[in-house]
């Protein structure tokens, strides 16, 4: 909420400096700006240019470490990665992607339900997976829910 205030204030302030006295200087524009605005109107540019150096860049995908964690589906390819600190993220195999899931690594019971292979158990892997809508890629559900699809699974030595 208070990103897209400070988001918010930088727009109309640069809305109004490029819209207002375009013969003067950038700074004589920003200081007689914020003298009409506000005394705390320049605090608030720095602030927002502060928060905005502060934040992380926020990435498309995300990447988890951790061991391969039993997992079982029937329709879709879909694995399973316990992180260190014990949360279990579950990501899905899309057909383009498939190489990354191998078949040989599930087994399939008697009732056609496949589950990772007690040997992938345990295995250190490293996920790279990210939150998508499903569309046409899962049997099933709704083209618009929205699930993790890996983008790379890597086993470091």
């Amino acid at each position: 909420m208070c990103l897209a205030w400070l988001l918010i204030n930088f727009v109309n302030f640069a809305y109004m400096a490029l819209v207002r006295d375009s013969g003067c200087s950038a700074s004589d524009t920003i200081r007689r700006f914020t003298a009409e605005q506000s005394p705390h109107m320049h605090n608030r540019f720095r602030l927002f240019f502060l928060v905005m150096m502060a934040t992380p860049v926020i990435a498309a995908a995300s990447t988890v470490t951790g061991v391969m964690a039993e997992s079982q589906f029937t329709d879709n390819v879909q694995i399973s990665v316990r992180s260190s600190n014990g949360k279990v993220i579950e990501a899905f195999c899309d057909m383009a992607h498939r190489s990354l899931c191998k078949d040989a690594w599930f087994v399939a019971d008697k009732d056609d339900v496949r589950h990772l292979k007690k040997s992938m158990i345990g295995r250190k892997v490293t996920l790279r997976y990210e939150a998508e809508k499903a569309g046409s890629r899962l049997e099933g559900p709704d083209p618009d829910d929205v699930f993790n699809f890996v983008k790379d699974l890597r086993f470091p030595k």
